[in-house]
């Protein structure tokens, strides 16, 4: 036992913590984050520096921050709690931290965060690639008396097996085997997650139900029905639902910035690191190819309608959601194409005046929810609509022409019934569409009203399925159209 007199014993060096940064300090992959920004914003660029990354991953990734750096904000990047909570355990300690990771250099530093986070930032130089052996070897060159590290991937194996302990995050059960048999010290921090239900939750499934309306062509001709048919429509169904669903996926990618900042929309899986970027950049195309195929084979003219959806989704989202009126239209004329696959793939002749009535009504509906967004605005005190161009002031030109196109739309039925009477076999009891008639008009007024006061805080559409009186409404409807038939 050491006297008062006895020199004091020094304290023993505390061992720094290293952190990984893809999958481990962030939910997210910085190499995916920047080709998803290069691709949206230069993809001429992206392909000028492609023949690097068979040359050299550093160069390529150097290459790629300076093409997308302006698209990327890396401080957005979600954050695994468990992470920032050992780092501030550590640096309570008094221990130093550092982050190392195979991400580009210059793009770790562009967060004056990540800056203040740690006492030294180390990364890929353009030369090298700090990933791997290269990393453990550079690491145990910086910290010959050991160090402590987190990481999530196999790549990082060596460099377990290098510190002194290792935390994982979300490392899989096969990585945790390999690291147990060589006996590394390990802590699970993070517990692995499947991103299977992120995958299916980024697909919108509910949103399927919009596309009940390539039934409505059904329903102008029950009687030439058969089972054949009925096939065509609900095979139509799930292809369109398909394709839609990767048009989400698609759009998610590319408003990944603007999403993170979203109070709501960064709870998307994609936005919040729940679903990796790399599974949906090979599902979105692979849904497209595999829809467009199975369409043409289903009918060549619902191949292009879904063609022409594709198309005009991937505008909208990219250039024309934030163009004033032109969004407004292009919704409308969506909601419409969704009529016409069912045109396509039905057994009646096609309809101009459904096809008017629909670009009239879900134009109405579209501008509809452009004033539930602005009310918003003003109750919250902003004066602009984010990504979608408009302001407070604008909210008397929309509720003027929404409110025109919506009853535009109804007039556009009642002369359809008028036309009915005077030259039709197909309805037996036109007269029943007379209450179809009085029952959409009360429904669509009745929004309208509600979006005047304010209270239409949802796509009125969704407002629709989820209100009993909208669906008691609908439902009427749809049995008054079926007497009109067969009564």
């Amino acid at each position: 036992m050491a006297s008062p007199s006895d020199p004091a014993v020094p304290a023993a060096p505390l061992l720094p913590l290293c952190v990984d940064f893809d999958g481990t300090l962030v939910r997210t992959d910085a190499i995916y984050e920047c080709f998803v920004g290069a691709l949206k914003s230069r993809p001429i660029a992206l392909l000028r520096i492609a023949p690097l990354l068979l040359r050299s991953r550093a160069a390529f990734k150097a290459a790629l921050w300076r093409i997308a750096g302006e698209a990327i904000d890396v401080g957005s990047f979600p954050r695994e709690p468990k992470v920032v909570g050992l780092i501030e355990q550590a640096r309570r300690e008094g221990r130093p931290v550092e982050l190392v990771s195979a991400s580009d250099l210059d793009l770790l530093r562009s967060d004056p965060q990540l800056v203040g986070m740690f006492d030294a930032i180390v990364g890929s130089d353009g030369q090298t690639n700090v990933k791997g052996p290269n990393k453990a070897a550079l690491l145990q060159a910086r910290h010959p008396g050991g160090f402590d590290y987190v990481g999530d991937s196999t790549a990082d194996l060596p460099v377990f097996e290098a510190a002194r302990k290792g935390y994982g995050v979300g490392l899989s059960a096969a990585n945790a085997r390999a690291l147990a048999d060589r006996q590394v010290p390990m802590e699970q921090l993070v517990a692995p997650r499947s991103a299977v239900p992120a995958l299916l939750k980024s697909l919108r499934l509910h949103q399927w139900f919009k596309n009940i309306l390539i039934f409505v062509p059904v329903g102008l001709a029950v009687g030439m029905l058969g089972a054949a048919e009925i096939l065509r429509m609900l095979s139509g169904f799930v292809l369109l639902g398909l394709l839609a669903s990767a048009t989400y996926l698609v759009n998610d990618l590319f408003d990944l910035p603007s999403d993170r900042r979203h109070p709501r929309k960064s709870a998307r899986p994609l936005a919040s690191g729940a679903l990796p970027i790399l599974w949906a950049l090979v599902a979105a195309p692979s849904m497209i190819v595999l829809t467009l195929i199975a369409g043409y084979l289903l009918e060549p003219g619902f191949a292009a309608v879904l063609a022409l959806y594709l198309a005009l989704t991937l505008a909208y989202s990219f250039r024309l959601k934030r163009t004033p009126i032109m969004d407004v239209l292009v919704i409308g004329l969506l909601f419409t194409l969704r009529v016409v696959a069912g045109m396509t793939l039905g057994p009646a002749a096609s309809s101009q005046w459904l096809l008017i009535f629909s670009v009239f009504f879900f134009t109405g509906l579209a501008l509809m929810k452009r004033d539930a967004e602005i009310a918003v605005l003003q109750a919250s005190d902003q004066s602009a609509l984010k990504g979608r161009g408009y302001t407070v002031a604008d909210r008397p030109f929309v509720q003027i022409v929404g409110v025109g196109t919506s009853i535009a739309s109804l007039v556009i039925f009642a002369m359809f019934i008028a036309a009915i009477f005077e030259n039709s076999r197909q309805y037996s009891a036109p007269y029943f569409l007379w209450v179809a008639y009085f029952l959409l008009a009360y429904w669509m007024l009745r929004l309208w009203f509600m979006s005047f006061r304010g209270h239409m805080h949802d796509d009125p559409i969704v407002f629709a399925i989820k209100e009993p009186k909208s669906i008691a409404i609908f439902g009427v409807i749809g049995l008054v159209c079926l007497l009109s038939q067969v009564f």
